[in-house]
């Protein structure tokens, strides 16, 4: 084993929290949580159950469409749009 193993196998729970603590350690990085974005769920139920939108991923489920880049874009905007 090399260590890429338990890397990849992470959860989201997992990795997230590492990634946030990482960003929070560094000066002028913020960490986005696209999963506390409103625009991925269609109802507060599926936010709360982490069920995402399939209208905006392509077939692959992984990837967004242009929908779901457009989506993206604006939130990413708004977010922005605190720090500039």
């Amino acid at each position: 084993r090399n260590g890429l193993e338990d890397y990849f196998t992470r959860t989201r729970d997992e990795y997230d929290p590492m990634l946030k603590d990482f960003c929070n350690k560094r000066k002028n990085v913020t960490f986005v949580d696209q999963s506390d974005w409103d625009m991925f769920y269609l109802t507060p139920e599926d936010k709360a159950n982490r069920i995402v939108r399939e209208d905006i991923y392509v077939e692959d489920k992984v990837h967004l469409n242009q929908d779901g880049y457009d989506l993206y874009a604006e939130q990413f905007r708004i977010m922005l749009d605190k720090y500039l």
